[in-house]
């Protein structure tokens, strides 16, 4: 879509890596240089040492060794905590007292190691037959260790009691440890400094960042209840997990509210949220309290957007046969979240891409799938939670797939199956250069598990076990998985075992050489016909030094005339071969023709198998990859003929990319195809296809009055797309049918306005740009800021100056770290391609404090 756009800042941190990739070759080529002039000493290489072979070329998507990551050694259980909390926005800071109540896992222990970060500690309490003891304690900003008045074994509860003030500033600004890798809890527009951005305060706590703004064992392996009392101004909402138990007022403008959680969870999930919401409350059909939470200009559409989440709760609670396990869900939409969203106990928390304008604009926007995502967590992750990050998956990977379960039965099969598809194409993107183990016990960051392994991968494992052993069998395997490991953490051979006791089979490689083995089983498959008979050849091709040669049931899938056959075959080492009685020659042999195998395939059909498949409405994923390759056959009358028949499918997606494979067509008889896709530009109840019927129209053939037509579309998207053919089409003449858009807010719509206006260096929209962006933030206000200094780069000197000191308030004053780097990455594009322009940042540099941003300022120097 911003196809226009140019990230200039992108490529001088691209030249800049290049070079210092160049000084490292430099100085390898130097020291070759220095051996080779050393002729009368030259040791031999290997390769001229006999019998010596060099090693082999190891794969690019290889990544180095990484250290073993254990689960974390639980020397306490963690009863309950209790936090007693107070806001500082001005600093910026927390001023709290923790009770933790606990006692020894196992071992007696004399000691308590707590995670601490960026705090102030006051003092250290024992609480103990009611009285109050000081302890002494050793704290280096990251690990609080507390010495204990005796050794106390595992019958004994202990009561600490910690005040402190937390500084989740400090935490990127001063502290420089491997183990703080977020702040935690963030301030958002604290003093009000940007009148059009609301002020709040939210937590993000996954992995390990909630012991930024309480102490605590900040581990996924470690469950505790919760009591968190919440001191805030009386104009400001509170939510947090459980319920809410109380709300007093202190007589001082201020207001204490006591949110309970009393079963266990594991610290990361524990979460607040501070600030001016309105706040729609209903209930499921079970009675279950539901609350969204959005800013209150956006809450006459929060019910619509939110609309199938009793559904959702009804249908996930019967399909496990485990009711949501909370005292309510409450879903929650912030500004310039650092995540999409978070899966908090109780409490989702969304970017600000869910506050949506109209209603008009659900049109275009279907949120169910992250809805679904996040409420799939409330049981895998939040009632049973991975024991450590390498087995994240176990979180990840069900929420995903449950977005497929949701959309199956809410939508039908071939909804789903565009997620199914969706994930397909992110994990093989990924395995271009990364290829991990799905569970992975080394890695060098645990960030690093928040990849499309670990969500796309393992959620295509899933469907592949469930049709491996049926669906009555791998519900019934959830199930028992779910009660079993309740309000507990696991590893991935606690889930294995459920499987294994529910069906009685051994599940071991299966689950060996999906989910421990890294990569993934890339087939050749040949075949001929001779003698009545289909030889068929499988080979796998796969790199066995780093992936395993895989055993997998699959079909063999073939039609001859209009009677379809299906084979089961069994595939083990790295070549197979089947044949089977055939008549006449087939119209096509697949390979796992429900694309049910996370692997890659390569099969070779000529256009008679493409037309054939094309009509398999019964395998959405490998009729859509048939209608794909028509396009190259485009020119032949019979495709032309079979795309032009698929435009009236029933499922929009089939539509669409028949419309797209039919729109690489420019031969003579092109009005023809065009009238029709016309047609679906302005009939077609799909919004997404009439949005690209716009744009393959415009991409073929100038039509002022069909531009004229889509730009009155209800659609968002379609306006969009009508905005980029203008561009592409008209340039500046088409202003006047643009500029009346200005005033709308939805973000399509402000993206293109955006480019057209950057693309085109239309004059006098400076006032424009920054009027829009102080109303945005998070990734909708950084894409933003790449198009505005675009914009700036082609103005004049005195429009530049004026939006270069715009761009210096928000690299200064900007709460978010990343809207900062944006706008200094900003500064800086504009100053280097601009010979006319001086400009001070040094005042930008002194003020900055955070060393994410500091990193990134050194960088671009």
């Amino acid at each position: 879509m911003n196809r226009h756009t140019i990230n200039f800042a992108y490529w001088i941190l691209i030249i800049t890596l290049l070079c210092t990739l160049n000084s490292c070759k430099t100085g390898e080529k130097k020291v070759q240089q220095a051996l080779a002039e050393s002729s009368e000493n030259q040791v031999p290489t290997r390769e001229k040492i006999v019998g010596f072979e060099p090693e082999e070329e190891k794969p690019e998507w290889l990544s180095p060794p990484s250290p073993y990551r254990p689960a974390y050694e639980r020397h306490f259980e963690l009863l309950n905590t209790r936090l007693d909390l107070s806001f500082d926005f001005e600093k910026q800071q927390v001023r709290s007292n923790a009770l933790l109540t606990m006692r020894p896992y196992f071992y007696p222990q004399d000691r308590i190691k707590l995670d601490a970060k960026a705090m102030d500690i006051y003092r250290v309490l024992l609480l103990k037959d009611k009285q109050t003891d000081s302890l002494r304690y050793a704290y280096d900003g990251v690990t609080l260790e507390i010495l204990l008045d005796t050794i106390y074994d595992k019958e004994q509860v202990i009561q600490i009691s910690i005040d402190y003030t937390s500084k989740p500033k400090r935490a990127m600004d001063e502290l420089q440890s491997d183990e703080i890798k977020e702040q935690g809890l963030y301030f958002i527009n604290p003093t009000g400094y940007y009148p059009k951005r609301p002020t709040q305060v939210w937590t993000q706590g996954e992995t390990e960042d909630n012991s930024v703004w309480f102490p605590t064992f900040d581990k996924p392996n470690i469950k505790t209840s919760l009591d968190i009392y919440l001191t805030v101004p009386d104009s400001f909402i509170t939510i947090s997990n459980g319920r809410l138990v109380s709300s007093e007022k202190n007589g001082n403008g201020l207001r204490r509210d006591y949110w309970k959680q009393e079963k266990p969870h594991a610290p990361y999930l524990t979460a607040i949220v501070i600030g001016d919401f309105a706040h729609i409350q209903k209930k499921t059909s079970s009675g279950l309290p539901l609350s969204y939470y959005v800013e209150p200009e956006y809450a006459e559409v929060a019910e619509a957007v939110f609309a199938e989440t009793p559904q959702m709760i009804d249908y996930f609670s019967e399909l496990l046969d485990f009711p949501f396990p909370w005292d309510k869900y409450a879903q929650v939409v912030v500004r310039d979240f650092v995540s999409g969203a978070m899966e908090n106990t109780s409490i989702s928390i969304f970017n600000e891409s869910l506050q949506v304008e109209s209603r008009q604009a659900l049109s275009d926007y279907n949120y169910e799938g992250i809805i679904a995502h996040e409420l799939a967590h409330q049981w895998f992750g939040n009632v049973v939670t991975c024991e450590s990050w390498a087995n994240l998956p176990l979180n990840e990977g069900f929420a995903k797939y449950f977005e497929y379960l949701w959309q199956a039965h809410r939508h039908g099969e071939r909804e789903a199956e565009i997620e199914r598809f969706d994930a397909r194409n992110a994990y093989f993107y990924e395995a271009m250069f990364k290829r991990e183990p799905a569970i992975r016990y080394h890695y060098a960051d645990r960030d690093d598990m928040f990849d499309s392994h670990s969500y796309a991968k393992s959620a295509l494992i899933l469907h592949l076990l469930r049709h491996e052993i049926g669906d009555e069998a791998f519900f019934a395997s959830l199930r028992y998985y779910l009660k079993k490991h309740a309000y507990s953490s696991v590893e991935i051979h606690d889930l294995r075992l459920a499987f294994e006791h529910i069906t009685g089979r051994d599940l071991k490689r299966f689950f060996d050489q999906w989910f421990l083995q890294r990569g993934h089983p890339e087939l050749q498959m040949s075949y001929t016909f001779s003698d009545n008979q289909i030889q068929v050849r499988i080979q796998q091709l796969q790199d066995s030094r780093y992936t395993p040669i895989y055993e997998l049931n699959t079909q063999i899938f073939y039609q001859i005339g209009d009677k379809q056959y299906h084979q089961p075959i069994q595939i083990k080492g790295d070549s197979a071969y089947f044949s089977f009685e055939a008549a006449a020659m087939p119209d096509y042999v697949i390979l796992d023709p429900y694309r049910l195998l996370p692997a890659y395939i390569d099969e070779t059909h000529d256009l008679r198998a493409y037309l054939a498949m094309s009509q398999l409405d019964d395998y959405y994923l490998l009729q859509q990859e048939a209608i794909s390759q028509l396009s190259s056959y485009v020119g032949d009358e019979r495709v032309r003929t079979q795309l032009s028949a698929l435009l009236g499918h029933e499922f929009w997606a089939i539509r669409e990319n028949a419309m797209r494979s039919l729109g690489e067509y420019k031969g003579q008889d092109l009005d023809n195809y065009l009238a029709q896709i016309k047609g679906l530009a302005f009939s077609d109840p799909n919004s997404t296809v009439r949005a690209s019927a716009v744009d393959i129209v415009a991409s073929l053939r100038y039509d002022s009055d069909f531009l004229a037509q889509t730009m009155k579309d209800s659609s968002y998207y379609v306006k969009s797309n009508t905005i980029f053919a203008y561009l592409n089409q008209e340039g500046e003449e088409a202003l006047d049918k643009i500029e009346p858009l200005e005033g709308e807010m939805e973000r399509h719509i402000v993206y293109s306005l955006a480019d057209f206006y950057s693309s085109l260096g239309i004059p006098n929209k400076l006032d424009w740009f920054t009027q829009t962006l102080d109303t945005k933030s998070g990734r909708e206000l950084s894409f933003l800021l790449s198009l505005l200094t675009q914009y700036l780069i082609n103005q004049p000197v005195d429009v530049k100056q004026k939006g270069l000191d715009y761009l210096a308030d928000l690299a200064q004053h900007h709460s978010y770290f990343q809207v900062r780097k944006d706008a200094y990455q900003a500064l800086i594009v504009i100053i280097l391609n601009q010979d006319e322009i001086e400009y001070d940042l040094t005042p930008i540099r002194e003020q900055e404090t955070d060393r994410r941003v500091i990193e990134f300022q050194r960088a671009l120097e």
